[in-house]
């Protein structure tokens, strides 16, 4: 039997939830209701015992049924927002599938540096891109982790590791929830930084007086509240109140230090708390995941433990707060002595917190390639050769673009030429030809799957020229500022891992006859490094000069159709120069003069 579609899933778990929702609701008018009545006969009870002369433990009856409602009307609450975020996120997955997820997740423009070599070329980020497409982590160590995957090669066996991964992840429909959901508490409550601040910070108590004679007063404080207890008389205990509030004087400013430093961290511990516990308990086979989860225990106490343990310390150290408690607290040197532990908490588990959330970024980011993996089960993943430069796609697809709208093509380099030189028209798609070779490619990098019937690929590099814009505050034209990126191509390509080159219009800013020239110099160039790559114009010149550079380059082309209806396009990769021209007619077309 096939496997349901991720649509129908999705919409069997939209229904649950939303089942869910409309029970809780009810359940929640109802305790509302109950919780009313009991109030209402607390009220009338206590009118009976005082009338009758009855005793008032009787009210420990309507108060206790009071609290449990209380108790489990947290817990119904906490299921209706459950439902309700679960419905959100499987509604943002339709989404997704209906090609309507552009005004979902997150951008993040501020993660692309401003020189690099494709990012900005190949709509890796922005509006539309392929990081808003893939992003499904919420935490900002998942947003930085995928997003140094897409911005970066990776070793074969890296990505061969997060292949794997994403296989198992894919399958793991339950878990990827969790870790969204959880994930998604992180993002809307807690500030960032903040825990991570808090654990660079050296400690505030340095002992000032020798700790045997401060646990010597604390022994002595709890012996003296029980004395005044036995002989009914709070003199011991004053006595030691104004001991300890001495001694304490010595730690003031350090104390309300602690205290103020506390305060996120533990909202953010909370969380994390949760998100760490899904990620222990989860079962993996996969080598990668297996390996992120054991960095979870590498000490004695898992990750959840110890941050549950010091959740419980900062409980404690907030005891000190409560009136009631606040005196035995200063008498005990409590705030002193619970302080403490938690430095010798900060100073044990400090350098593991780090870890630890770059654990949960990875899997984030291996849940975000999983999503898109199980969302797109035509998809394939990239087989990884060995050797010189090398990389051939069949039937290959814009990841971007609806599946209704997507026209796939084939690519061969490495084997019977390194360089194709593809001519053609404009708007005939030879620009989104390069950005679905490159694109995909990054996906591969990242160790997801690509749109694609068959893909091989050797280890490369990308170095792109499909978005040069020029900048009147630096003075640079387009046609320099496009010199720019290729003089880095060609740093980069004289480096030790292989390139991939992809120019669009290369050299569009300059004549004819110093474009052919120079676009056939910088390919000639090109090749005498580690390169294979793609060249695009509708100068028909350059075709026949880069083309005269032997068997190592061949020409290829897409064309159009022109009718008194206007131009069609069937964005079909052709062998060969284009043969015609667009410009003049589209100029006819918008009623301009033609000749």
């Amino acid at each position: 039997m096939s496997s349901p579609s991720p649509r129908s899933v999705y919409d069997e778990r939209i229904a649950q939830a939303r089942a869910m929702l409309a029970a809780m609701g009810q359940k929640d008018d109802r305790i509302a209701n109950l919780r009313l009545l009991v109030f209402l006969a607390a009220v009338v009870l206590s009118g009976v015992c005082y009338g009758l002369g009855l005793t008032f433990l009787w009210l420990l009856l309507p108060v206790a049924a009071f609290a449990g409602l209380v108790i489990y009307h947290d817990r119904v609450l906490k299921s209706r927002d459950r439902a309700q975020k679960q419905i959100g996120y499987y509604e943002q997955g339709v989404r997704r599938l209906e090609n309507q997820w552009q005004q979902d997740g997150n951008q993040k423009l501020d993660f692309v540096p401003a020189e690099h070599l494709y990012a900005f070329d190949l709509d890796i980020f922005g509006e539309g891109s392929l990081f808003q497409l893939l992003n499904r982590a919420r935490t900002g160590s998942g947003e930085h982790t995928l997003a140094a995957w897409l911005l970066s090669h990776s070793e074969h066996a890296t990505i061969l590791s997060r292949q794997a991964a994403v296989r198992e992840l894919a399958g793991k429909i339950a878990f990827r929830e969790l870790l969204a959901l959880e994930g998604q508490e992180i993002e809307n409550k807690v500030a960032p930084g903040v825990f991570a601040v808090w654990l660079r910070r050296a400690p505030r108590l340095v002992s000032r007086i020798p700790e045997p004679v401060l646990l010597g007063v604390s022994a002595l404080g709890a012996l003296s509240i029980v004395l005044s207890g036995v002989v009914a008389s709070p003199a011991p205990a004053l006595i030691m109140l104004t001991l300890s509030v001495f001694l304490l004087s010595f730690f003031k400013n350090d104390l309300m230090s602690l205290s103020g430093e506390l305060a996120e961290p533990k909202r953010e511990l909370a969380l994390l708390k949760h998100l760490l516990e899904i990620l222990e308990q989860e079962r993996f086979e996969s080598e990668t995941a297996r390996a992120l989860q054991a960095r979870l225990s590498e000490k004695s106490t898992g990750a959840s433990h110890a941050i549950a343990r010091l959740n419980r310390l900062i409980d404690y150290y907030d005891l000190q707060r409560n009136q009631f408690f606040m005196p035995f607290a200063l008498i005990l040197l409590w705030g002193y002595h619970v302080g403490k532990r938690l430095e010798s908490w900060r100073t044990e588990y400090g350098p593991e917190v780090q870890v630890w959330l770059d654990v949960v970024g990875e899997f984030e980011a291996l849940a975000s390639l999983a999503t898109y993996a199980y969302e797109n089960p035509e998809a394939i993943y990239p087989e990884l050769r060995e050797g010189a430069p090398a990389l051939h796609a069949v039937d290959l697809g814009h990841p971007l673009l609806p599946a209704g709208e997507r026209v796939c093509n084939d690519v061969s380099l490495g084997k019977e030429h390194r360089v194709m030189v593809v001519s053609g028209s404009n708007m005939s798609g030879k620009s989104t030809y390069l950005r679905t070779i490159g694109i995909n490619w990054v996906m591969g990098m990242a160790g997801a799957p690509v749109l694609a019937t068959r893909f091989e690929a050797s280890l490369i590099q990308i170095g792109a020229t499909l978005r040069i814009q020029d900048s009147i505050q630096r003075g640079a034209s387009r046609f320099y500022a496009e010199l720019k990126k290729i003089q880095a191509v060609f740093e980069r390509a004289q480096g030790n891992v292989p390139l991939l080159f992809l120019f669009d219009e290369i050299l569009h800013g300059t004549n004819s006859h110093d474009r052919g020239i120079g676009a056939t110099a910088m390919v000639k160039g090109l090749l005498k490094y580690n390169t294979i790559g793609l060249v695009t114009t509708h100068d028909l010149s350059l075709t026949g000069s880069i083309g005269a550079l032997g068997e190592e380059v061949a020409n290829f082309h897409f064309c159009d159709q022109w009718s008194p209806e206007g131009l069609s396009f069937d964005y079909r990769l052709r062998p060969g120069v284009v043969q015609s021209s667009n410009a003049l007619n589209l100029m006819k077309s918008l009623g301009l003069p033609d000749a």
